[in-house]
């Protein structure tokens, strides 16, 4: 027993022979001052019970006076003291502790022998149970950083007025199907007479006739089509490579149909020019060039033809 092997020691006050013994023993043992700091301490008692040299017992309980009660008896004898110590983490922890006499008395000493197995068993279910709430915590965190980002990537990439995509992410969106040699045809929308909106009602009402070409534009849209505002009352809508021949003018007739239909008391029209991509070498933004000038074209096809239907006859 160490009890017996510790009080038979006669070595002066060198604490090198208990260190010896307290090292060697198979039990987690310790030896404490009279200020309950360790001053030795075998493996099983550092890796089981945190008994370092130098730690203060009193550190490892929410209640140091109540351990100083506990331990102070055994200070008064070399019989051995049964002890509960209630070291945290874990349950409370079984221990004997004793006085060193001999040549050890004047220094105050106690020998503490604890019994690890129970302790043990608290420490590792107690790192096991904070290691899973850290790891739910993780999740959570990652859950709502990952909800975050992807809130802020879709304003990023869609129009705040109207909830189509911006001109950046349209372009990229471009850029990727010619990469993946994905053929597109592209139309240009520019809505008629928005300057005579806004001087004659107001940017508010121009605004509210922005998002009504939004509108019209997702509902004509099919799923895998896109549609992206370029600025002001200017969208782009990517559509497949294979359309049909009357495709374009039926894509004008139908948009002007559903802005007319819109609000009969303030119909809105557009303009449209279309165009395809002509295979390698061809760039997105020459293709959104060459819709963009087609859709000046029509736009200026049409006024003509309003002035001549306003003008007076012969």
């Amino acid at each position: 027993m160490v009890v017996k092997l510790i009080t038979r020691t006669r070595h002066g006050s060198d604490l090198c022979a208990l260190d010896q013994m307290v090292r060697f023993s198979a039990e987690a043992c310790a030896i404490l001052d009279g200020d309950l700091v360790v001053r030795a301490a075998n493996s099983a008692a550092r890796r089981e019970f945190g008994l370092c040299v130098g730690i203060n017992l009193a550190d490892l309980t929410d209640a140091p006076d109540v351990i100083a009660q506990l331990i102070a008896p055994c200070f008064a004898s070399t019989a051995p003291h049964a002890l509960a110590l209630a070291l945290h983490p874990g349950p409370t922890v079984e221990a004997t502790g004793w006085r060193i006499g001999g040549a050890f008395a004047s220094q105050r000493l106690i020998g503490l022998r604890l019994s690890g197995e129970a302790r043990l068993r608290g420490l590792i279910h107690s790192r096991i149970e904070k290691a899973r709430q850290k790891n739910i915590q993780l999740r959570r965190n990652l859950s709502t950083l990952t909800e975050e980002y992807s809130t802020l990537a879709t304003r990023i990439r869609h129009d705040p007025m109207t909830g189509v995509l911006t001109r950046e992410a349209f372009v990229q969106s471009l850029e990727r199907d010619i990469a993946n040699g994905r053929g597109f045809s592209l139309a240009m929308v520019d809505m008629d007479g928005l300057k005579r909106i806004n001087d004659r009602d107001g940017h508010l009402v121009g605004d509210a006739a922005i998002r009504r070409l939004a509108t019209a534009l997702l509902g004509l849209a099919r799923p895998q089509d896109r549609v992206g505002r370029f600025g002001g009352d200017e969208f782009a809508v990517r559509m497949s490579a294979a359309l049909p021949p009357d495709a374009t003018q039926r894509f004008r007739t139908e948009l002007n149909s559903v802005l007319a239909g819109q609000d009969a008391r303030s119909p809105l029209s557009a303009s449209v020019g279309f165009t395809v991509w002509l295979g390698d070498g061809d760039s997105a933004e020459a293709a959104i060039d060459r819709a963009d000038r087609d859709m000046y074209l029509a736009k200026q096809v049409a006024k003509e033809k309003a002035r001549r239907v306003s003008a007076p006859g012969p």
